[in-house]
């Protein structure tokens, strides 16, 4: 079995704007988890989404080339928006992923609060 696990946001301080996690390959992976985790929040409010691609990237694993075209989960029959507000971490579950990419971005409308966010994957061995 094989298990992916990455920090793909690592203790962003939000208090405007949006942000878009790193990229994370799926290659080989069957299914992922993706949690969101607000802390040190003051009157925080934000939507949190997964965005999907299927962009080769210039080496085919992203290597360091913006991927160009996302797709939101809302569009893709996953699992929608997370609101986020008080401490605590939500999560998304996603079974049978086919895409290659994923990402999740996060909309500011109030407050700040800091964010991680970290994804888990796994699938068989890769061959």
């Amino acid at each position: 079995m094989r298990v992916n696990n990455k920090l793909i946001l690592d203790g962003y301080a939000q208090s405007g704007g949006t942000v878009a996690s790193s990229v994370w390959r799926l290659q080989h992976l069957n299914g992922y988890s993706v949690s969101v985790t607000v802390s040190s929040q003051s009157s925080y409010g934000a939507a949190a989404k997964l965005q999907f691609s299927n962009d080769e990237g210039l080496d085919g694993f992203g290597g360091g080339v913006a991927i160009a075209n996302w797709t939101d989960a809302a569009n893709s029959g996953a699992t929608a928006n997370l609101a986020l507000a008080a401490n605590g971490t939500s999560m998304w579950n996603i079974d049978g992923a086919y895409y290659k990419w994923v990402r999740v971005f996060v909309t500011h409308s109030a407050g700040s609060a800091t964010l991680d966010v970290r994804a888990n994957g796994k699938g068989p061995d890769s061959q």
